[in-house]
C-alpha cells in the first residue's frame, strides 16, 4: 500500500542516491512502528508484535543500506541477530549503542507464529509489559545512526501534527527526543 507521499521505487530499478534507499526504507519502517504501536494500544497485541518486527527489520536494512550503498536487503532475509551484528560492524558508532530486546527476535517468534497459525503457535507469543518501551527505544536508537532525514513520513508526521501524531505521541517516553532529532536534521 503506498500512500500520497510515498517514494515507489520499482523491483530492480537503479537506485544510486543512497538517501532516496534509505528514505524509502525508513518510510515503510515509520508505517509499521505507528501501526504496531496504534495496534497495542488497540489491544491487539498479536498484530502489534509482528508490525514491531517488520519496523525494526526495515529500520535496520535502511540503516545498512544509507552506510553500505551494496547492502542487499535480501542477503540475511528477517534474520534480526544477523542484521543488529551488521549494522554494529558497518555503521560508525553503534556497538553498544543499539537497545534491541531480544525477546523481539527471539527465533523470529513475532515474525512466524503471528502469521501462520497453526499447532506450533502454541510457543508462547508473550506480550511483555514493557513492549512498546523497549520498541520505541529501538526505533529510535536506529533512527539516530542516521544523520539524513530530510521529508521523511516520519518528519511530515511530526512537523504538520496530523492525525497520525497521536499514535506516536501516546506513552512514548522516546517522543521528544526523536521529535528533536527528527527536526534538527532537515
Amino acid at each position: 500500500m503506498t500512500g500520497r507521499n510515498s517514494i515507489v521505487i520499482p523491483r530492480g530499478a537503479p537506485v544510486v542516491n543512497k538517501n532516496l534507499r534509505y528514505k524509502a526504507w525508513q518510510n515503510h519502517a515509520t508505517r509499521f512502528y505507528l501501526g504496531s504501536r496504534c495496534l497495542d494500544l488497540a489491544g491487539l497485541h498479536s498484530s502489534s508484535v509482528f508490525c514491531g518486527f517488520q519496523a525494526i527489520e526495515n529500520l535496520l536494512k535502511a540503516t545498512l543500506l544509507y552506510y553500505d550503498p551494496s547492502f542487499n536487503p535480501r542477503q540475511f532475509n528477517h534474520n534480526m541477530e544477523r542484521l543488529i551484528k551488521e549494522v554494529e560492524i558497518k555503521v560508525p558508532g553503534a556497538k553498544g549503542q543499539v537497545s534491541i530486546q531480544p525477546y523481539l527476535y527471539y527465533e523470529n517468534r513475532y515474525q512466524l507464529f503471528t502469521r501462520y497459525p497453526d499447532d506450533t503457535c502454541f510457543k508462547i507469543i508473550a506480550h511483555f509489559r514493557n513492549y512498546l518501551k523497549d520498541l520505541d527505544c529501538a526505533f529510535h536508537d536506529l533512527l539516530v545512526l542516521v544523520p539524513y532525514q530530510k521529508n521523511t513520513e516520519l518528519y511530515k508526521i511530526l512537523k504538520d501534527q496530523n492525525k497520525q501524531i497521536r499514535f506516536f505521541l501516546r506513552k512514548n517516553i522516546y517522543a521528544e527526543a526523536i521529535t528533536s532529532f527528527i527536526l534538527k536534521h532537515q
